[in-house]
């Protein structure tokens, strides 16, 4: 390659036609092909309506299973439908400390502490699952946890580090987004989302299903 360009010299002048195929070499096959044009002739808009992205949903009947032991309720159905006809068998409902831990790391982020699994494998009342899944929405850790993925798609930052630059007021949106998910009130972080926590989820890239207890509980035995 011609070592004698300097920094100085590409603002003065274009490469020579031997830089150029040195450097597409380089960088591997296709870099000097031209970008495909696609036609609007070819996009067929007439027909995007058919997507089933866009079809309204049909209730379907639960499908016919094996072990009616397993399903807790029409979707687990479904599941376990699926896994029958590829001949595998779902695995046993987690044990207490292993439910407790995927609750603290799904919602919080955090681990529960030696204490706090104590006391929830010690408590054997058929709430417990759904009393601790009330107690961790309540955290201030949950809206941290999960307003972080609200931030990422919404590409936020507090600083541009390359130049340096610090956005001293942006903390103010960060909390603002941190607060809106703990109070269960994310209607007006951006226009569009949804009117729960999870609908905001939903509507910035799909990060997690809707948030609900109940529906939280029995995914998390399984």
């Amino acid at each position: 390659m011609d070592t004698s360009i300097r920094n100085s010299d590409l603002s003065r002048r274009s490469l020579s036609p031997v830089v150029l195929y040195l450097v597409a070499l380089w960088l591997g096959p296709g870099t000097l092909a031209q970008p495909a044009r696609v036609s609007s002739q070819q996009i067929e808009f007439s027909q995007s309506s058919n997507h089933w992205a866009y079809q309204p949903p049909k209730k379907c009947a639960p499908p016919q299973v094996i072990d009616l032991s397993w399903p807790h309720n029409d979707i687990d159905r479904f599941v376990l439908a699926k896994l029958d006809a590829q001949g595998i068998r779902p695995v046993a409902d987690a044990d207490k400390t292993t439910l407790v831990r995927r609750a603290y790391f799904d919602l919080i982020g955090l681990p529960p502490t030696p204490e706090q699994i104590d006391a929830f494998v010690g408590d054997t009342a058929p709430d417990v699952f759904g009393r601790l899944l009330d107690r961790l929405l309540r955290t201030p850790q949950f809206g941290e946890r999960w307003g972080r993925h609200w931030l990422d798609v919404a590409r936020f930052g507090e600083s541009v580090t390359l130049r340096g630059l610090i956005f001293k007021e942006a903390w103010r949106y960060r909390d603002y987004v941190i607060d809106a998910f703990n109070r269960d009130a994310v209607r007006p972080i951006y226009p569009g989302a949804g009117r729960r926590r999870s609908d905001a989820v939903c509507h910035t890239g799909g990060a997690a299903p809707p948030i609900d207890r109940h529906d939280v509980s029995h995914a998390r035995q399984h």
